[in-house]
């Protein structure tokens, strides 16, 4: 046990750690590019670098709070992102939509399909999958459900939009998973720049308990990028979804607006369907990713290029392409 932590858990009172605990929430809900620069530090091992951000961890974190975010909640709420997608013409491309509800205890069980998959709008990987309804314990899924309802995220990813979305419990259509490579169905997720998509990662074999899954990194014309992969396995040979060219059309259209989205996406027999739209992946920490690949990532996010319309703020005196 360390320091911090006997002191934390041995001397001070309960309350103590109460009333510190709601203090630190306040401060890094009010001072999240504070929070977002401790997180880049942690992780990386050096001070964020605001002035000249060179790789996709600076370049991701620079323009969460530089860009035009004035959308990011409500394009980020799994459930409102619908009507934006209804609205550019791709409704076909959304799984089908059984109900959304406040309160867990609001679901009605007996008008949803035999299967189906129950996740909140607002937070990440709180998701439960129903394969037969009938061998599910409704009070169990309701408790858990309105756990996730009221677990707050964004205050120390440093992801500030997340905040602004109103909880909700989200039903939707199972999709089957059509793809051989994996136990699990196969999210792809598409990088965009400017609306144009420049890299794909895929994530296959998730568990269902932790929401973890394995990742593969692969270019726009599908080559396996190994050298992107931090740690765990090599990244497994995917044959190219028969979708991936439309998934691709879909990207430029509904990302042209942003300087950078990732869009995410599945493949059951060739016909692609959309999942969300994500404006900081895991928070830009890139822990999957090597320091190589960082930087490949952030010469991608060519700042220079972002219209000024785009930008709250300008480009730092100091940046250099």
């Amino acid at each position: 046990m360390s320091v911090k932590t006997f002191l934390r858990d041995s001397i001070f009172p309960k309350w103590v750690h109460v009333l510190y605990q709601k203090a630190y929430y306040r401060y890094i809900k009010t001072h999240p590019m504070y929070q977002a620069g401790r997180i880049y530090e942690d992780f990386i091992g050096r001070k964020i670098n605001w002035d000249n951000p060179q790789e996709y961890s600076e370049k991701g974190r620079w323009l969460q709070f530089n860009s035009d975010t004035s959308r990011w909640a409500e394009l980020a709420d799994k459930y409102r992102v619908r009507k934006y997608i209804e609205e550019k013409g791709f409704g076909e491309n959304l799984p089908k939509f059984y109900g959304v509800w406040d309160d867990a205890a609001k679901i009605d069980f007996a008008l949803l399909p035999k299967s189906f998959v129950l996740k909140t709008n607002h937070g990440s990987g709180e998701v439960i999958v129903v394969k037969d309804k009938s061998k599910i314990d409704e009070s169990d899924i309701r408790e858990r459900m309105n756990k996730y309802l009221h677990t707050p995220y964004g205050y120390e990813s440093a992801e500030p939009h997340y905040l602004k979305i109103s909880p909700r419990i989200v039903a939707e259509e199972l999709l089957e998973n059509t793809c051989s490579c994996s136990k699990t169905i196969v999210d792809y997720k598409i990088f965009c720049f400017l609306g144009e998509p420049f890299l794909v990662n895929i994530c296959y074999d998730r568990d269902s308990k932790t929401h973890h899954c394995i990742d593969a990194w692969y270019s726009t014309d599908w080559k396996l990028l190994d050298h992107y992969l931090a740690s765990g396995p090599k990244g497994k040979e995917f044959e190219c979804p028969k979708s991936l060219s439309t998934m691709y059309d879909i990207c430029r259209v509904l990302t042209k607006d942003f300087p950078f989205v990732r869009l995410d996406f599945y493949d059951v027999n060739g016909r692609p369907y959309i999942g969300e739209m994500t404006f900081t992946p895991s928070g830009f920490n890139g822990d999957t990713l090597t320091p190589e690949a960082r930087m490949e990532i952030g010469k991608f996010l060519d700042l220079t290029k972002i219209p000024s319309k785009m930008l709250k703020n300008p480009l730092p005196k100091n940046y250099k392409k």
